[in-house]
C-alpha cells in the first residue's frame, strides 16, 4: 500500500498539489478524475516516486519479490517510455530484468499481447518508432503488465486508443483483477466511462482532493459538473455541420497518395485523395495505425509519399498540430510559445496580445508558467493556440480533443466554429465521432490501406465499424467502449 499524509508539490512558485492525505490499499481499483491542471499526473508521479515533494509523509510497503516490481506506470507520452526499437525487445525487457525463466517471460508477454489485441505487432517485430501513438501506448502498457506490478498507475491510458482498443484495456483491467486480485490500480482520466467499475473514485480540483466515494456515488452530474468533469452520455445523435459556407474554394488538395514507412518499406496508404476547402471541415476517422497521422505528415511536408501529389493554392498557409504536440513546444514559458506564432504573422506583436490569445483558449492564467509544469491537456491547447496565432487559412489537427476536459473541449469547439466562419479550412483527426459531429461536413474513413470519402449523412454502422467505432442499439447513436 501507499500512505500519503499532507502531500504538497510546488514548482516555480506554483502549487500543483496541496494537503493530499489518502491511503491506497492493496487490491483496490481507484479512478482518479479531475479537470485539466487539477494535479492527476503529478499525483501519479508522486505515487511512483518520480516527483520530489515539498512536504509529506509517504509510506510505501511492498509485497514479496515474486510479485514483481512494486510500481508500474504508463505515462501520457508513450513514445518516451519505449526503450528499444523492436516491439519484441521492448515488451520483454521488463520481465527479463526480473530474471524470470524464458518460458515465464514468453507466457507473460503472450498473455498481454492477446489481451490488448496487438499480437500482430509482436509477430511482425515492428519498429517502435514507426508505430502510431495508439500502438505505442498499447505496447508500453503490455510491457508494464508483463512485469506484474503490485501497484499499476495509468495516466490517461486511452488518450491515443481507438474504441476497440479502449474496450480491450477495460477487459485487461478486469483480467488483472481476476488473476492478481491483490493488485492496486490507479487510473487517471477525464473519461468517467473508464472508471465505472472502480471501487473508489477520487476527484481532484486545483491540486486538492475534492471528494472520494464509490463509483455509484461519485459518477453523478451533480458531483462532477462543479469540478469541470463531463459525465458522458451513453450515446449521441450524429449531426451535420453547424456552419456550411455558400461556396468554398480549394486551399489544399491531395491526389492519389500512396505512402509507406519503415525499412523494408511497408505500405500504409494507397490512392488517397482529399480536398481542404475554405470554411469547411473534413473529419478523418480510423483505427490506431491506419495511417491518419502519417497523412498529416505528408500534408505538412515531413514525409514524402511514394506516389501522388499535394497541391496548394498560391496563398495557402497550412498550419499543422501533430498528435505528439509536446514535441512542437520549444519555448520555456507558455506565453513566449504563442508570441513566436504571432510574430510569424506580425513582427510587431506584443506580450499582451499573446496573453489575449491564451485567454481565448482558457490559458490566460498560465501565461507565465513553465511549459514543463503544464498538464498534457494544457500543453495540447497551448500547441494549438500557437499555431492558430500564425493565422493559417488551412488548419490540420491530429486528435485535438484528446486529453481535454469537458470545458476545454467545448471551448475548442467554439474556436473551431469561429475559424470555419472566418473561412479557414479544417482537417480534424479523431478516434471519437462525437468530437467531430457538428463540425465535419465530410468524413475520410481510413482502413486497410485505403480511404473512403463520405458525407456525414452517409455514415452507417457498418462503415464506422471499419474504423473502430461501435454503434449502440439505436442505429443513430454511438457508444464508446462497447464489449
Amino acid at each position: 500500500m501507499i500512505r500519503l499524509h499532507n502531500l504538497a508539490v510546488v514548482r516555480d512558485g506554483h502549487e500543483l498539489l496541496s494537503e493530499i492525505t489518502f491511503d491506497f490499499e492493496p487490491g483496490v481499483f481507484y479512478g482518479l478524475l479531475g479537470a485539466n491542471g487539477s494535479g492527476k499526473t503529478t499525483l501519479l508521479r508522486c505515487l511512483a516516486g518520480l516527483c520530489p515533494v515539498e512536504a509529506a509523509e509517504v509510506i510505501r510497503t511492498t509485497g514479496s519479490e515474486e510479485d514483481g516490481p512494486m510500481i508500474g506506470m504508463v505515462i501520457q507520452e508513450p513514445q518516451r517510455q519505449l526503450l528499444f526499437p523492436s516491439v519484441r525487445e521492448d515488451i520483454a525487457f521488463g520481465p527479463a530484468n526480473l530474471e524470470l525463466p524464458r518460458r515465464a517471460i514468453l507466457e507473460r508477454v503472450a498473455r498481454w499481447l492477446d489481451a490488448l489485441g496487438i499480437q500482430f505487432l509482436y509477430d511482425d517485430d515492428r519498429d517502435t518508432a514507426g508505430l502510431s501513438a495508439g500502438q505505442q501506448q498499447a505496447v508500453a502498457l503490455a510491457g508494464i503488465l508483463a512485469m506484474q506490478p503490485a501497484i499499476l498507475l495509468l495516466d490517461e491510458p486511452t488518450s491515443n486508443l481507438d474504441d476497440l482498443q479502449a474496450a480491450s484495456l477495460l477487459r485487461a483491467i478486469g483480467r488483472i483483477r481476476t488473476l492478481a486480485p491483490e493488485t492496486t490500480i490507479v487510473l487517471a482520466t477525464h473519461d468517467t466511462r473508464l472508471v465505472r467499475n472502480a471501487d473508489t473514485v477520487i476527484a481532484l480540483a486545483a491540486g486538492r482532493i475534492a471528494f472520494h466515494a464509490s463509483a455509484a456515488e461519485a459518477l453523478t452530474r451533480e458531483r462532477l459538473a462543479p469540478l469541470g468533469i463531463d459525465g458522458h452520455s451513453e450515446g449521441f445523435k450524429v449531426a451535420g455541420p453547424i456552419f456550411v459556407p455558400v461556396s468554398s474554394r480549394e486551399i489544399v488538395a491531395a491526389s492519389d497518395l500512396s505512402v509507406s514507412v519503415g525499412s523494408p518499406s511497408r505500405p500504409i496508404l494507397r490512392a488517397v485523395s482529399l480536398s481542404l476547402r475554405a470554411g469547411t471541415c473534413l473529419g478523418v476517422l480510423g483505427r490506431s495505425g491506419a495511417g491518419k497521422s502519417l497523412l498529416l505528415d505528408v500534408l505538412g511536408g515531413w514525409h514524402r509519399p511514394d506516389a501522388g501529389t499535394v497541391l496548394s493554392a498560391p496563398d495557402a498557409r497550412l498550419g499543422v498540430v501533430l498528435q505528439r504536440c509536446e514535441d512542437a513546444l520549444f519555448e520555456p514559458v507558455a506565453r513566449k510559445e504563442v508570441e513566436v506564432g504571432l510574430r510569424g504573422a506580425d513582427p510587431k506583436t506584443t506580450a499582451a496580445e499573446a496573453t489575449s490569445v491564451m485567454e481565448r483558449f482558457g490559458l490566460g492564467q498560465l501565461a507565465e508558467r513553465d511549459v514543463a509544469t503544464l498538464s498534457g491537456g494544457e500543453r495540447k491547447l497551448l500547441a494549438i493556440a500557437s499555431v492558430v496565432a500564425t493565422r493559417p487559412n488551412a488548419l490540420a489537427l491530429d486528435e485535438p480533443f484528446s486529453g481535454l476536459d469537458a470545458a476545454a473541449r467545448q471551448r475548442l469547439r467554439g474556436i473551431l466554429l469561429t475559424l470555419l466562419n472566418d473561412g479557414v479550412a479544417l482537417l480534424l483527426v479523431s478516434h471519437q465521432l462525437e468530437d467531430l459531429s457538428g463540425l465535419a461536413q465530410d468524413y475520410l474513413l481510413v482502413a486497410n490501406e485505403t480511404a473512403h470519402l463520405v458525407a456525414w449523412r452517409e455514415l452507417t454502422p457498418a462503415l464506422l465499424k471499419t474504423v473502430g467505432i461501435e454503434y449502440g442499439e439505436d442505429p443513430g447513436t454511438t457508444r464508446r467502449y462497447a464489449d
